[in-house]
């Protein structure tokens, strides 16, 4: 990671190994261990105020990574899924 910026690149990288660590990989070989892994990225949006390159202070919103989890296994997922009574219980059959 590269920016003239030091706090972009801690940033960065903070992003990353919150990534690798949800992937279960801490030390990829190369860019093709980062690629087709699913993983449950939670976004916040947060409103901000912040001087814009004219100089003149603008309201915005940022979306903000808050959390990187491994994706659930589809069959796992569906396992435990709550199965639907073939009729209502409060039916008679």
């Amino acid at each position: 990671m590269a920016n003239p910026n030091d706090e972009a690149v801690a940033i960065g990288r903070s992003h990353m190994k919150r990534y690798l660590d949800a992937i279960g990989n801490l030390e990829p070989k190369d860019e093709d261990a980062l690629c087709n892994i699913a993983v449950v990225i939670t976004v916040a949006c947060k409103k901000n105020t912040y001087t814009n390159r004219n100089g003149k202070q603008v309201e915005g919103i940022n979306n903000e990574i808050t959390k990187i989890d491994p994706a659930i296994d589809a069959s796992k997922a569906q396992a435990a899924a709550p199965t639907k009574p073939a009729i209502a219980p409060w039916k008679k059959a």
